[in-house]
């Protein structure tokens, strides 16, 4: 679980009258003004930069924390050099360089095969129906429980990436395979996804009934062409289930997690590479058997083989209009889906990825042992549909807001020229005013949308509340609660996106998901630190400098009480790194 929201009870000293810039926690809707052309949002961070850098009389001396605002502004560093101090001067070892191509010098050196043409990156979004093949030989250079648990560097996140689907590049798997076809790797390492969920970790989760029916833990069989869910009340029991698995039931965790620091903190690596929440199941299905039928996900999944044997069958998108699909296919009956396009048998390192929309079933083949695997999967609502749709409702509810043309009632006699029955009057001089007049307003919609504000309440409502806690390696703790804080500390954010600055109300709002937990949304709302206006500058430094340190007494603020309390709110949420 995340960290409790600590009281915001900045206070001035006796021997000061400093007012603090931190404002009192205050309950967020995460309303971004959508209606705030780029413009004005620049207009209003001028305003606060220069408030900040030359002093304003009304506000002279003013602490700095307290308020809310909606897009990252540009960097503000008068002491750019005097205030930066690069990560990797005192940084932790364990460091792995990665080519253009996110494949760091071991694993480009390592054998691999690859099967498949090239050039298969297309601004065309379609399903390439044919199967990407790779060979991975011995190790790369570091695990991935190894990447978790060293220090948070620029570079983490890719890494982890970069392990997990080596021997692909992350710039290839980005342009030439995420999206647009699948992927099967076959490795000779059977242990590479050892250490983050085992079967008999499985076991002892049921055994200390840590387990909720339906919620957590899912009993299923597929005979007959049908699947059935065969779930009990409350909470599982091992007495229940392992009979259950023996007579060749397959056994559904959902939001494993919950259950495993290792896993949490794997998910929380990608979901900081891809900004996106990541999710996860766990199948245990006994030999000879399948527990699901034919079927499509909305997401993408990566699915990583534990233990055990597995065959897939994997079919195309039925249908142009399920390439890529917003919701989960119904079961598939056999007769509904013809041959498949791949048959693959999944061993322990081994890797399949299948974008959304591709049909699948798989059916454990090992004999005498059951099949364990992991399905990772991203993607989720996160399209540009959804951001889109969510920038274009903001910019009508600004229009009608601003134009009272967007508040007239419709003519009188709309329905006598509109409509299926009325489609072919093109020379209805009334139907064409009407479609000249929508067409313009239209035009000056589309023209008009709030995209930086848009993309802010986008990641702040959905990314930074859904999203895992950030997984805290040992040597990261110890900077992230420092015996001390001075204006000569170094400080930087703990990672790229572990907080996102926005605007609200003329409030500089920092969100973040620190206090963030394993249950999905356990938070009535995402997590925030509010901050006055003046603020911005300093915080928008702290932001844009990643991975680099700033020096705190450097910060762009009038006073040093102003820079230590603004670095301190940020200590105190436990958003930087401070050395």
């Amino acid at each position: 679980r995340g960290l409790p929201a600590a009281p915001r009870r900045v206070q001035t000293s006796p021997e000061s009258s400093t007012e603090s810039l931190l404002m009192p926690k205050r309950r967020s809707a995460v309303i971004i003004p959508l209606e705030h052309p780029q413009s004005q949002r620049g207009k209003i961070r001028q305003e606060a930069t220069a408030k900040a850098v030359s002093g304003d009389a009304s506000k002279k001396g003013k602490k700095l924390r307290s308020m809310k605002r909606s897009s990252v502004f540009e960097d503000v560093q008068d002491n750019a050099h005097a205030s930066l101090t690069d990560e990797n001067n005192g940084g932790a070892a364990g460091h792995c360089a990665l080519d253009a191509h996110g494949c760091s010098d071991d694993a480009r050196s390592m054998h691999h095969d690859i099967e498949g043409e090239d050039g298969l990156a297309s601004d065309t979004m379609k399903a390439d129906n044919s199967l990407l093949r790779l060979h991975h030989e011995g190790w790369v250079a570091e695990t991935g429980c190894e990447i978790l648990n060293q220090p948070d560097r620029s570079d983490k996140a890719a890494r982890m990436f970069a392990w997990l689907v080596a021997p692909a590049s992350v710039q290839a798997f980005d342009n030439e395979v995420r999206e647009r076809r699948p992927m099967y790797i076959a490795r000779s390492v059977r242990e590479y996804y050892d250490g983050w969920l085992g079967s008999t970790e499985i076991k002892q989760l049921l055994s200390e009934q840590k387990l909720k029916w339906t919620e957590e833990i899912d009993v299923t069989n597929y005979v007959n062409g049908k699947r059935q869910t065969l779930n009990a009340e409350g909470v599982a029991t091992a007495s229940e289930v392992l009979p259950a698995l023996e007579r060749g039931c397959s056994l559904r965790l959902s939001w494993p997690q919950r259950q495993s620091p290792a896993l949490a903190g794997l998910l929380s690596t990608l979901e900081e590479h891809f900004c996106c929440g990541a999710g996860c199941n766990a199948y245990l299905t006994p030999s000879s058997n399948q527990g699901f039928a034919p079927h499509y996900d909305d997401v993408d999944v990566f699915v990583l083989q534990v233990e055990g044997a597995k065959e897939w069958r994997v079919y195309p998108p039925p249908s142009a209009e399920d390439v890529l699909p917003f919701t989960s296919s119904v079961d598939f009956d056999e007769t509904q889906i013809g041959e498949p396009m791949e048959v693959l048998t999944l061993r322990p390192g081994d890797l399949l990825y299948l974008p959304r929309g591709y049909v699948h079933q798989a059916k454990t083949v090992s004999v005498g042992t059951p099949s364990l695997h992991l399905t990772i999967s991203i993607s989720r609502r996160h399209t540009y549909r959804d951001l889109i749709e969510l920038a274009v409702r903001g910019a009508i509810d600004a229009a009608a807001a601003m134009n009272a043309e967007w508040r007239r009632a419709l003519p009188r006699d709309y329905l006598s020229f509109t409509g299926a029955v009325y489609s072919d009057r093109t020379n209805d001089s009334r139907r064409v005013a009407f479609e000249a007049t929508v067409a313009r307003m239209l035009g000056a919609l589309v023209s008009n949308v709030p995209l930086d504000a848009a993309c802010d309440q986008f990641a702040c409502s959905n990314f930074m509340h859904e999203r895992l806690p950030p997984h805290t390696a040992p040597a990261d703790a110890k900077r992230l609660s420092p015996p001390n804080l001075t204006l000569k500390s170094a400080v930087r954010l703990r990672s790229r996106h572990a907080a996102r600055l926005c605007i609200e109300d003329e409030v500089a709002v920092l969100y973040h998901h620190v206090e963030n937990t394993t249950i999905y949304r356990e938070l009535p709302e995402p997590a925030h630190v509010d901050f006055a206006m003046e603020a911005v500058p300093a915080l928008d430094q702290i932001l844009t400098s990643f991975p680099k340190y700033v020096i705190v007494g450097n910060l762009p603020l009038e006073t040093d009480d102003q820079k230590l309390d603004v670095a301190a709110a940020l200590v105190e949420a436990k958003l930087l790194l401070v050395k």
